[in-house]
């Protein structure tokens, strides 16, 4: 028989019971709520975290974007240089070819050998024209082109080329235009001349400038038989100023050839700046059009008068070609004949004017070139 508690007990251990209930169910709820903030911060730090990494990687894709951009810039200008680069140096190669055979000729003294020799050795060198040409790439194969004052100028390599790039050096603002480096005015030697080339623009700007009307497109060209001329007394006569070598003046001579081989120094002018392709408003011949060009700039309105009216001589007081006595026309075709005497050198006339024949007709020379066939006859 079971003893019940009394009525006492029983409310006692009720009591317990109920304590430990609470004791139990406070203990839980505990647990239960630092688990709940445990997760909540949890969720919170995760949240956190996805945003950052949000953040991040937005970062990192406009990192990546502008790296890939730079990139294919840099892609666009390793091909070009390698192009430039490929183009250049077939240029270069062509020009050791022939001033290996110039250096060949020192020894030959037999002119008719040395004909056969060169025609020989340049049969493989094919250059059509200008723009069949490695040359676009190349500064002084390009005309100067002046924005500003919508000017766009070729020079040629000993066709007054050192005073036209002092002249448009001026046009830009340089304060050392008139400086005596050459290294600055034909931009050689790490010097840069500062100029810009129309073979900087993309073929579709060149083109859209040098068909605009309102640009002043000129050329500056020289008798070509005077040009080649002064172009070996300059590099190969005995006590020549630059002294590339001691070539004879009929080996030199028998070795020009027409169209676009050889040296920028004698290379046919036609093949610079385009001109079988464009149209130049205005052909200055250096012997006598030099400061009619200067003048037609001004009339055109693209160059004030007080530009060429003073400004220029090295103290600054001269006007343009003032005192420039050397590009004024003298008596250049009795000079000239002493080379190119029927006596003295055979031959040298007749193969000068037929490799020359396409710049002497262009230009307008007919007339000076047979002045000097003339006075050649009596040498």
């Amino acid at each position: 028989m079971v003893m019940l508690p009394g009525k006492k007990n029983t409310i006692i251990l009720a009591v317990v019971c109920l304590f430990c209930l609470g004791l139990y169910l406070n203990c839980h709820l505990h647990q239960t709520y630092v688990k709940n903030e445990a997760f909540v911060d949890l969720m919170k730090v995760q949240r956190e975290l996805e945003v950052l990494k949000e953040a991040k990687v937005g970062d990192i894709m406009k990192e990546m974007e502008i790296q890939n951009d730079k990139l294919k810039q840099l892609e666009k200008t390793i091909e070009h240089d390698k192009n430039y680069h490929n183009e250049n140096s077939n240029s270069i190669e062509n020009n050791k070819i022939i001033n290996n055979e110039h250096n060949k000729m020192i020894n030959n003294n037999n002119a008719n050998n040395n004909d056969k020799v060169e025609l020989d050795t340049y049969s493989n060198v094919k250059l059509e024209s200008y723009y069949d040409t490695l040359k676009w790439k190349e500064e002084h194969f390009s005309p100067i082109v002046d924005e500003k004052h919508k000017v766009v100028v070729c020079t040629i390599a000993k066709s007054a080329c050192t005073v036209w790039r002092k002249f448009m050096r001026r046009l830009y603002g340089y304060k050392d235009w008139n400086t005596k480096d050459e290294r600055i005015t034909h931009g050689y030697g790490g010097k840069s001349t500062g100029l810009k080339y129309l073979s900087s623009y993309s073929p579709q700007e060149a083109a859209k400038i040098m068909n605009d009307p309102t640009y002043f497109k000129a050329a500056i060209v020289r008798n070509p038989l005077t040009r080649i001329l002064s172009a070996w007394k300059d590099k190969y006569a005995p006590g020549s100023v630059h002294n590339w070598g001691n070539i004879k003046w009929d080996s030199f001579a028998n070795s020009i050839h027409p169209d676009c081989r050889g040296d920028e120094h004698w290379m046919a002018q036609s093949c610079f700046c385009g001109l079988r392709k464009w149209e130049y408003d205005m052909i200055a011949r250096m012997e006598d059009g030099m400061p009619a060009l200067a003048e037609e700039m001004v009339k055109t309105g693209h160059l004030s008068k007080d530009f060429i009216a003073t400004g220029w001589g090295d103290n600054g007081n001269e006007a343009f070609l003032q005192t420039n006595s050397v590009f004024h026309k003298t008596d250049a075709s009795a000079k000239a004949a002493e080379y190119y005497g029927f006596s003295g050198y055979p031959g040298i006339f007749k193969h000068m004017q037929n490799a020359m024949q396409e710049d002497i007709v262009r230009f307008g020379y007919e007339e000076s070139v047979q002045e000097i066939k003339v006075a050649a006859a009596g040498k």
